[in-house]
């Protein structure tokens, strides 16, 4: 099963004043930067591409501007595809924080959109409000999940020894609020 979306045509503003358009689209080993905080090389390894997990990209002028690395799986043995982990989410050092002199952004914004747009396309409806998606961060990017991305703050969750993460979900319908919400900002396009 393919576990991407394909090529999507976003817009991104450069330098803070224009408008440009970015592409989101799967991400080669090639694509691993060494140089950001996150071990990429690493998870490029790590990842089972045959097994629900993907790798995707935001990508202008041909550099890499962001990250995000997710998984598909079912929350009950041997049941459907119906639950997304956002697993790592990076964006490039000179597009971090609140520096309003950012080269690109949003970048952040646009990896959630596109993998919620994977999770609701491939992810199997269940009845009720479950968490289709669900993602931990450190506490210096908690903020930025529940204040400008518009996540569902779950409380704190296990992560490495002294390391406390927080933990974020969309349901359904808040994935396509979001989805939906950006849509109309920012016009992305992909091929049909």
């Amino acid at each position: 099963m393919k576990m991407n979306i394909g090529l999507c045509t976003v817009q991104i503003t450069y330098q803070s004043s224009q408008q440009e358009t970015a592409q989101l689209e799967p991400a080669s080993k090639a694509d691993m930067p060494t140089d950001w905080e996150f071990a990429w090389p690493e998870f490029w390894q790590k990842t089972d591409f045959d097994n629900h997990e993907a790798i995707v990209k935001l990508a202008y002028q041909g550099k890499i501007w962001g990250l995000v690395r997710y998984i598909l799986y079912p929350t009950r043995i041997y049941g459907p595809i119906d639950q997304m982990e956002i697993l790592h989410l990076e964006t490039h050092p000179a597009c971090r924080g609140d520096n309003p002199h950012r080269l690109i952004r949003p970048v952040g914004i646009w990896l959630v959109w596109y993998a919620a747009q994977v999770a609701l396309q491939l992810c199997s409806p269940e009845p009720g409000e479950h968490n289709l998606i669900r993602l931990s961060s450190l506490e210096d990017a908690a903020d930025y999940y529940r204040d400008v991305v518009g996540m569902k703050f779950l409380g704190l969750d296990a992560g490495a020894p002294g390391e406390d993460m927080y933990a974020f979900a969309f349901s359904r319908s808040q994935a396509t609020d979001y989805c939906s919400r950006h849509k109309l900002c920012y016009q992305p396009e992909w091929p049909d």
